[in-house]
C-alpha cells in the first residue's frame, strides 16, 4: 500500500495503488502587449493532473472502482501532492477511456481491471 491519500467521490483508491504521480499544467493567463511593444504576462496558475494504476482486484472490487469513477462530472477529491506530501482537495474530471481500462468480462455485465493507467484532470486552477 502507498503512503499517499487520493479519495474520489468517496470511494478510498489508496489502498489498492500501485502507481501515482501528480503533476501541474500550467496555464498562462492573458498576455498584454504595451504601446511601446512590450509584453506583460499574467498570471500563472497551475492545474494539478492526478495519474494512477491499481492492483490486480477482484470482479467485484473492479466493480465498485469503476462505478465511483463512472460517476464523475467532475468529482470532489482529495489527494496527496508529491512535491509537498500535503493532502489538497480540488474538484477533478476524469480523462481516461474506462473502456480501454475496465475491460467486459462477459455478457453478464462483468468488468475487470486490465492494469492500464488512469488521469484525473483539475477543473480549475489552483491559486
Amino acid at each position: 500500500m502507498m503512503d499517499v491519500t487520493l479519495i474520489c467521490n468517496g470511494q478510498n483508491f489508496a489502498p489498492v495503488l500501485t502507481d501515482y504521480s501528480v503533476t501541474y499544467e500550467t496555464d498562462n493567463g492573458k498576455t498584454v502587449k504595451a504601446l511601446d511593444g512590450t509584453e506583460y504576462a499574467g498570471n500563472l496558475t497551475s492545474r494539478p493532473i492526478v495519474t494512477f494504476s491499481m492492483r490486480p482486484m477482484s470482479g467485484a472490487q473492479a466493480k465498485t472502482y469503476y462505478d465511483a469513477l463512472t460517476s464523475f462530472s467532475p468529482a470532489s477529491c482529495t489527494y496527496t501532492d508529491s512535491a509537498t506530501n500535503a493532502d489538497r482537495a480540488a474538484q477533478m474530471r476524469l480523462t481516461t477511456n474506462l473502456d480501454f481500462v475496465f475491460v467486459l468480462r462477459s455478457s453478464d455485465g462483468g468488468r475487470y481491471y486490465s492494469g492500464g493507467q488512469i488521469t484525473l484532470r483539475g477543473v480549475s486552477c489552483l491559486a
